[in-house]
């Protein structure tokens, strides 16, 4: 059910109600009004009495009937009156705890929410704080591989240097080694 059908259902019942005590002030009127006739009406039986005139006294008592029966009729759907605004009081007592019950889960709702938000904003900055931890070590390993790409190039280099040193003092031995091997070879024919 809706808050807006409820709260309709609730104000029409009470538009209902109060309806029902206008119309129940009308009928209180008609009593009162009867009951003056009755009043009247025995003064005039009273009256009448006193006059010793039958037919007065039976058209009276007769009259008197009448508004008898009327005023029971009229007490009778005061009662129906009364019932059907005791039965609509127990309606709205029951959407009045309605009512409570779900402005209860409804505060729990919003509590409940708001906690939500609050753990959802604290994760979103240990977001923020990871990526920025994770952008500052990409950050830290791209210098890295930058600074491995420059050793490993200078490694390369020195290596190659190294290399070309070595092969230089390799080929100057092998001519010492070959100037040493013609020497021993010239020295050698004579010895023999």
């Amino acid at each position: 059910m809706s808050t807006s059908t409820w709260k309709t259902e609730i104000l029409n019942r009470l538009i209902e109600r109060d309806n029902l005590s206008k119309s129940s002030a009308g009928i209180y009127k008609s009593f009162d009004s009867l009951n003056a006739k009755i009043v009247r009406l025995r003064e005039e039986i009273d009256r009448l009495h006193q006059d010793n005139t039958k037919l007065e006294l039976s058209n009276a008592l007769g009259e008197r009937d009448i508004l008898k029966q009327e005023l029971e009729s009229k007490n009778l759907q005061i009662e129906a009156y009364k019932a059907k605004n005791n039965s609509q009081l127990s309606e709205i007592r029951t959407y009045e705890k309605n009512l409570a019950l779900l402005t209860e889960g409804y505060k729990t709702l919003q509590n409940r929410l708001k906690r939500l938000q609050e753990e959802t904003k604290v994760k979103n900055q240990n977001i923020e704080i990871v990526n920025d931890d994770l952008l500052s070590l990409q950050i830290e390993n791209n210098l890295l591989n930058v600074k491995v790409a420059k050793l490993t190039a200078e490694n390369n280099e020195l290596v190659e240097r190294w290399m070309a040193k070595v092969s230089e003092d390799a080929q100057v031995l092998n001519d010492a080694n070959e100037v040493l091997e013609l020497s021993r070879k010239s020295m050698s024919p004579s010895e023999g």
